[in-house]
């Protein structure tokens, strides 16, 4: 799939008209350090090249902006090893309203995979960058960056209150049913796949291949792990850290383990 094409499934993210026509959502950015400013222009440009975002046309009501912020970046043992460029959207997230759904258990999650001998995990490439915000609101978006220019996100950004649960309710909705729910988990962008058998693996994968490009959703290959006897799942690496840890002997050792 072609990265600037996004999500088709039928919840769409989106800010709702609740800002009363005389308020203004106008937060200046924050100051970047010179040695961060090609990290963010990379980012926006990349942003930019997938159609993520677009430039703010002139005509189109400003009075909205964000400030771009550097958020710590993990990799899959919990280390931070970089910084990603994200949204301070909170003076737009309490406009939103609540979006609750319910979380699987993680616990039947397991119990889901009990008898199963082949397993693959899937990653989702710029997973809420895919879910479009409704145009009319896009504007509440805007942001500007270290090349002085203003931008608007088309797909949804990271920190916006409801992504996180309607990203599981779209998870739910694919793949809640029929002939997925037998072999498919997911939570939030943990996707699981699970068969007793290779065979029968190989066409659950490819089935929920199918399913994902049919909606327009993208895989990250470099995160996804196929065709495995044992997997990592919810997390168990990010403990890693807290595991090694030598036993705390001293009132000292015991701030640096709570400090972590």
């Amino acid at each position: 799939i072609r990265n600037h094409f996004l999500c088709v499934i039928c919840v769409c993210i989106y800010v709702p008209n609740t800002t009363p026509d005389s308020a203004e959502g106008y937060k200046s950015q924050y100051p970047i350090a010179d040695k961060l400013k090609p990290k963010v222009q990379e980012t926006v440009e990349k942003w930019l090249s997938e159609r993520i975002i677009k430039e703010v046309p002139s005509n189109v009501d400003n009075r909205w902006n964000s400030p771009l912020t550097l958020a710590p970046k993990k990799v899959a043992q919990g280390n931070y090893t970089d910084k990603r460029p994200c949204l301070d959207s909170r003076h737009i997230n309490k406009y939103l309203k609540e979006d609750r759904f319910p979380l699987p258990r993680i616990d039947d999650i397991f119990k889901k995979l009990q008898g199963a001998n082949v397993f693959t995990t899937l990653d989702l490439k710029n997973a809420f960058h895919r879910y479009p915000i409704y145009p009319p609101h896009q504007h509440k978006t805007d942001f500007t960056s270290v090349d002085g220019k203003q931008y608007m996100f088309r797909g949804c950004p990271f920190g916006l209150k409801p992504i996180s649960s309607k990203f599981q309710r779209v998870m739910s909705k694919l793949f809640s049913v029929e002939p997925f729910r037998d072999y498919v988990s997911t939570f939030f962008d943990d996707i699981v796949i699970y068969s007793k058998n290779l065979i029968d693996h190989i066409e659950h994968v490819q089935s929920v291949i199918d399913e994902l490009t049919r909606v327009k959703l993208i895989l990250n290959p470099q995160k996804c792990h196929f065709a495995q006897q044992t997997i990592y799942l919810l997390g168990p690496r990010k403990v890693t850290n807290s595991i090694q840890w030598p036993t705390p002997r001293t009132g000292k050792d015991i701030q640096r383990f709570l400090g972590l």
